[in-house]
C-alpha cells in the first residue's frame, strides 16, 4: 500500500491550508511568503515590481497547489479501490473468526470477574476482622489498639489492604481489551491478546508445589508427519485450523508415532481400534485433511501405501448367496452395463425392502450425525440417491475436490457423489448379504469382438430385461460373474418362455460363442513346442491325434519324462499322451468345464459290489455315447456328481428311463429308501 503511505502528508497539509488544525504543518514555501509580504514596503518603481513579482510567485504556488489537489484526489480513489478490495478478501475470514474472538473475549472477561469476585470476598472478610478490632477498642474505652488486640494481627491486615487497594487501582487502569492486527490481507486474521496486569495470570511456586519439580513436562509437542498446509504461503489458515480442532477436540484417539524433528514428534492420529463408528476421529487424520483439500503430502513418497491394519478397521458387507446352478429362478436384472456384465437381484426375499425402509427412516431422521471424515476405499456406507433414499453403497474412488466414487451395492450402479452425501452406516444394516449379483449372459458374445457390445446391442438388452421380472437359470460360474440363461416370464403360443439369449442372435444384436475346439486349433497349430515341467494338476491345451482335435484338460498323473496321463474336462474322459502332444493353455482358455459330471439316481451296482462291473459300463456305453437323450436334473447344487435320470429312445422310438432299463437287463438294482 505505498500509495496510503504518500497521501498521508498531502491530506495533512491540505487541513493545514484550510486552517482545520492549529497544530498542522504550512508549507515551507507558503510561510517565507507570507512573511516577505509582511515586511513589504510598496514605496517607489522598485516596490511596485517587486509586489508584482510576488504577486506571480503567488500564482505559481497556486497552480502547485491545484495539481496537488489533482494528485490527492487519484489517491483517495486508488486507496478506496485497495481498501474495498483487501477488505472483501478478509471479510470472510473476519465472519469466521468472528464467533471465535467473542468466545474468547468472554472467557477473558468472566477470568476477571472471578478474580473481582474472589477478591470483594477477601475484602468483605478483612472488613469484618478489623470491625471486631474496633468493636473491641471501644468497649474497652481505649484509644490504644494494642492493649486490646494482637498487634501483629492488625498489621497483616493493613498490608493486606494497601495490596488489595493496588490490585483495585489496576484493575481500573486496565483496558480489557481484544486487538487485531491485519498481518496479511490475504491469507489470514491473525488475533493476540493484551494483559497489562500480568499478577493475574502468573503465581510464584509454593513450596509445597516445588517438589513437583523432577517431574518432566507432561504436555508432548508433536506434528503430523509429511503434510504442509494446501495454500503456497505455507501458513495453515482458519478453516484447517477449526476443521483440526473440531476432528479431535475431547476425543480419545490413536498417536501412531513416525519419527522425529528436533524436540517435536512426527506423528499421525487415527482412530482407536476398538472404535468402529460411535466417534468422528477418522481412520487418519492427516488422510483426512489432505482429502478436504486443507493440506496436501511433501511429496508422493509421503502419501501412505494401504495397509491391512486400516482395512480391518472397516465394516464389510456379506458376501451375496449365489442361486443353486440349474434351476429355475425368479429374478429382476437392476443395472446393465452390457450382455456380459449386469446385475440382478433374487425375488425370493422382502429383506431389501424393509431393508431400504428402515435406512430412510433412520438417516432422515433429526438427530443423526453420522458424517465421514475421510473415506478409504472398500468402505461400508450410506449414500444420498437422486430420489431422496439412502442406500448401502461402498467407496470405490477418491477423484479428489471432496467428491467420491461409490457403487449401490444392492443395484449394482455406480456414481460419484460430493463426500457430504454419505454417512457412517450402522451396523444392524450390514447384516443383509449384499443382494446385487454380478452375471453375464452365456453361450453369447459381440457380432464384432474387436469393437465390442454397440449402443443398439444395448439399448434392446435393456428394453428386454431392465427392471422386468425374469427367470433365469445359472449354468457355470467366472469367478464372481454368473453365467445366466434369461427367459421371459411370459410363455409364447407353445407355453415355452423365450429365451433373452436367443433373441440376441436373431435380432443380430449377439452371437453365439464360437466353436471352442476351432479357437485353439487357430492358436495352438502354429505354436512351437515349450519346454514345460508338467506336473499334477496343471491344465494343457493337448492334441487328440484320433479327432485331429486339440481339447483343454488338466494333468492327473506324470507316467514319465515323455508320458503323462490327461483328464479332458469337456468330454470326461482320460488320455496317456505324449508330452510332445501337449501345450501350456492360454489365458482366454481357462474358463469353467463344458462337461458336467452326472450320475444315474436311483440304482446301484448288482453283486453287492460298490463298483460298477465292466459288463454295465460297456453296456451303457453303448445305448448313450454319440445318443441324444433327455437330462431330468434330481438335485440342483454345485456338488459334483449331479444326480439325473436319463431318458433315451429305443427301437421303436419310444422314451425309456435308462436307470429302470439296467435294472430291467439285470445290470443294476434299485437303491435302497
Amino acid at each position: 500500500m505505498v500509495s496510503e503511505a504518500v497521501s498521508a502528508p498531502r491530506f495533512s497539509k491540505l487541513m493545514a491550508l484550510n486552517g482545520e488544525s492549529e497544530n498542522s504543518i504550512v508549507f515551507p514555501e507558503l510561510e517565507k511568503e507570507r512573511v516577505d509580504h509582511l515586511e513589504l514596503k510598496v514605496g517607489g518603481n522598485d516596490g511596485f515590481y517587486k509586489v508584482l513579482y510576488e504577486r506571480a510567485r503567488f500564482d505559481n504556488l497556486l497552480q502547485r497547489l491545484e495539481g496537488i489537489s489533482v494528485a490527492i484526489e487519484k489517491d483517495r480513489n486508488g486507496i478506496r479501490k485497495e481498501i474495498d478490495k483487501e477488505f472483501e478478501k478478509i471479510k470472510q475470514s473476519l465472519q469466521n473468526r468472528k464467533e471465535m474472538l467473542l468466545k474468547e473475549l468472554e472467557f477473558m472477561v468472566q477470568q476477571h470477574l472471578n478474580g473481582i469476585t474472589k477478591l470483594q470476598k477477601a475484602l468483605k472478610e478483612k472488613i469484618n476482622g478489623l470491625d471486631s478490632v474496633i468493636k473491641v477498642a471501644m468497649e474497652a474505652k481505649s484509644t490504644s489498639l494494642i492493649t486490646c488486640f494482637n498487634s501483629q494481627q492488625i498489621i497483616e491486615d493493613l498490608k493486606c489492604l494497601d495490596q488489595a487497594n493496588n490490585i483495585v487501582e489496576a484493575l481500573e487502569g486496565t483496558d480489557l481489551r481484544i486487538d487485531t492486527t491485519l498481518k496479511k490481507l490475504e491469507s489470514d486474521v491473525v488475533t493476540y491478546t493484551c494483559v497489562s496486569d500480568l499478577n493475574q495470570y502468573v503465581r510464584k511456586l509454593t513450596p509445597q508445589m516445588k517438589a513437583l519439580n523432577h517431574i518432566p513436562p507432561l504436555a508432548i509437542k508433536c506434528s503430523l508427519k509429511d503434510i504442509v498446509p494446501a495454500n503456497l504461503s505455507n501458513s495453515w489458515d482458519v478453516e484447517a485450523r477449526t476443521e483440526f480442532t473440531r476432528i479431535v477436540d475431547n476425543k480419545v484417539v490413536q498417536m501412531i508415532v513416525l519419527g522425529e524433528d528436533g524436540d517435536k514428534l512426527l506423528v499421525d492420529l487415527k482412530k482407536p481400534p476398538m472404535d468402529k463408528m460411535e466417534s468422528d476421529v477418522p481412520v487418519s487424520l492427516r488422510d483426512a485433511l489432505v482429502f478436504l483439500e486443507l493440506a496436501r503430502f511433501v511429496s508422493e513418497y509421503s502419501v501412505p501405501a494401504p495397509n491391512l491394519e486400516s482395512n480391518m478397521l472397516l465394516m464389510q458387507y456379506y458376501p451375496p448367496v449365489r442361486p443353486p446352478f440349474l434351476k429355475e429362478i425368479q429374478m429382476m436384472v437392476t443395472h446393465i452395463n452390457n450382455p456380459l456384465d449386469f446385475y440382478i437381484q433374487l425375488l425370493d426375499t422382502v429383506d431389501l425392502l424393509i431393508l431400504t425402509r428402515n435406512m430412510f427412516e433412520f438417516y432422515t431422521g433429526k438427530d443423526v450425525n453420522l458424517e465421514i471424515l475421510c473415506p478409504v476405499v472398500g468402505q461400508a456406507c450410506a449414500a444420498l440417491f437422486d430420489d431422496g433414499g439412502w442406500y448401502r453403497c461402498q467407496i470405490n474412488g477418491l477423484p479428489g475436490h471432496r467428491e467420491i466414487d461409490v457403487k449401490y451395492v444392492d443395484y449394482g450402479n455406480t456414481a460419484r457423489i460430493p463426500v457430504t452425501n454419505i454417512r457412517k452406516l450402522k451396523e444392524d444394516f450390514l447384516t443383509l448379504p449384499i443382494q446385487a449379483l454380478l452375471c453375464r449372459l452365456s453361450d453369447v458374445e459381440p457380432i464384432d469382438s474387436t469393437d465390442g457390445w454397440n449402443d443398439c446391442a444395448k439399448e434392446r438388452f435393456q428394453q428386454l430385461t431392465l427392471n422386468k421380472c425374469l427367470w433365469c437359470i445359472t449354468c457355470e460360474s467366472h469367478g464372481n460373474t454368473l453365467s445366466l440363461q434369461l427367459y421371459e416370464s411370459i410363455a409364447d403360443i407353445h407355453g415355452t418362455k423365450p429365451c433373452i439369449n436367443n433373441m440376441l442372435v436373431e435380432e443380430n444384436m449377439a452371437c453365439f460363442t464360437k466353436n471352442l475346439q476351432e479357437e485353439m486349433k487357430v492358436v495352438y497349430s502354429t505354436l512351437e513346442q515349450e519346454v514345460v515341467e508338467w506336473e499334477e494338476n496343471m491344465d494343457c491345451a493337448l492334441l487328440v491325434f484320433e479327432h485331429r482335435e486339440w481339447r483343454r484338460g488338466k494333468v492327473t498323473k506324470v507316467i514319465s519324462d515323455k508320458f503323462v496321463e490327461v483328464f479332458c474336462y469337456d468330454f470326461g474322459n482320460k488320455e496317456t499322451v505324449s508330452i510332445c502332444l501337449i501345450r501350456q493353455l492360454k489365458k482366454e482358455f481357462q474358463f469353467g468345464p463344458l462337461a458336467l459330471e452326472c450320475s444315474l439316481s436311483c440304482i446301484r451296482p448288482a453283486g453287492g459290489s460298490s463298483n460298477w462291473t465292466a459288463t454295465s459300463c460297456d453296456f451303457l456305453g453303448e445305448i448313450l455315447v454319440g445318443s441324444s437323450v433327455l437330462v431330468n436334473v434330481e438335485e440342483t447344487s454345485s456338488k459334483s456328481p449331479l444326480q439325473v435320470k436319463l431318458y433315451a429312445k429305443d427301437e421303436i422310438g419310444q422314451f425309456i428311463n435308462i436307470a429302470q432299463y439296467l435294472v430291467k437287463k439285470g445290470l443294476a438294482l434299485p437303491q435302497k429308501m
